[in-house]
């Protein structure tokens, strides 16, 4: 029997699994309208989801992947990797929630 209004534990990750599924598509459709880079760590900033998440979800990885490549032309080349010290400093910018898609 609930009490209090609560939902048994299945429901409430089922329905909290959807929430980040509807929050990450979100995210791409408004990355995608403001032309901005659509990568995991972008919609996962954007969306307030972890990569894992994202790596995990099929459907949603493979629309970032396929949205990823299609940013770039044949007379464009995808942006050199950074320096493995500027990759950890980005990474720790965006952990820390100050990235400036999650300040919207």
């Amino acid at each position: 029997m609930l009490t209090g209004g609560s939902l048994p534990s299945g429901r409430a990750a089922q329905d909290k699994h959807q929430q980040a599924v509807q929050r990450a598509e979100a995210g791409i459709r408004r990355l995608t309208k403001e032309s901005e880079e659509i990568n995991f760590r972008t919609v996962a900033c954007a969306a307030g989801v972890s990569l894992d998440f994202l790596y995990a979800h099929t459907d949603l990885r493979k629309r970032i992947e396929t949205l990823r490549g299609q940013q770039w032309t044949e007379n464009q080349s995808p942006p050199q990797a950074p320096s493995a010290r500027i990759h950890r400093l980005d990474s720790r910018v965006i952990v820390s929630g100050s990235c400036r898609l999650c300040r919207g």
